[in-house]
């Protein structure tokens, strides 16, 4: 019941995704960089966890330009059914399964990580995240335990939806406005 109840709301928000100009994410994406920015977890860490950007996802590019020489940056790395995590100053190549943008080689071992900044499809009001169905964000954040930031675009917000005992909350979600989008 829960599992087909996800699926209906990945497809729905992929719908609404489709829907938003890349003027728009652009947009909504610094909308949501400033507000992270702003945030004392944020401030205070000294290594963050983040991602690179696939094209619906709120845009990273930017961000990470601007705090990689402040802050010990990190992106996932994907290995086998895990995600590791590498250096962003390491050489990035493109997973091939995911077709994100990845570190060439993963850490040893994952440092203390203060703040980790986490895409997803959808969030709600009560911090529930809904990914793209693997899991990966949730067993590496049970390992690393960190300030977890959800960031996504308004359309991705929703009052409530299905979550399991399994998935990780967010301490935090920032949704940036794009536009108005019919729910």
């Amino acid at each position: 019941m829960i599992f087909e109840q996800k699926q209906a709301f990945r497809r729905e928000v992929r719908l609404l995704l489709g829907k938003l100009s890349a003027a728009e994410i652009e947009a909504a994406s610094e909308a949501v960089w400033r507000q992270v920015e702003q945030e004392e977890a944020f401030r205070r860490a000294t290594t963050v966890l983040l991602y690179a950007s696939l094209p619906t996802e709120v845009q990273t590019q930017r961000f990470v330009q601007r705090w990689r020489g402040e802050k010990q940056l990190l992106l996932p790395v994907v290995h086998g059914e895990t995600l590791l995590v590498g250096a962003v100053d390491a050489e990035l190549r493109r997973n091939a399964a995911f077709g994100v943008m990845e570190p060439s080689h993963a850490l040893a071992e994952i440092p203390p990580v203060d703040v980790a900044i986490i895409p997803g499809l959808s969030f709600d009001r009560s911090n529930n995240r809904l990914g793209r169905g693997k899991g990966y964000y949730d067993r590496l954040l049970k390992t690393i335990n960190p300030y977890k930031i959800g960031v996504c675009f308004a359309c991705q917000l929703f009052e409530q939806i299905p979550h399991e005992e399994h998935d990780v909350k967010m301490d935090r979600v920032i949704a940036g406005v794009a536009h108005a989008l019919p729910r």
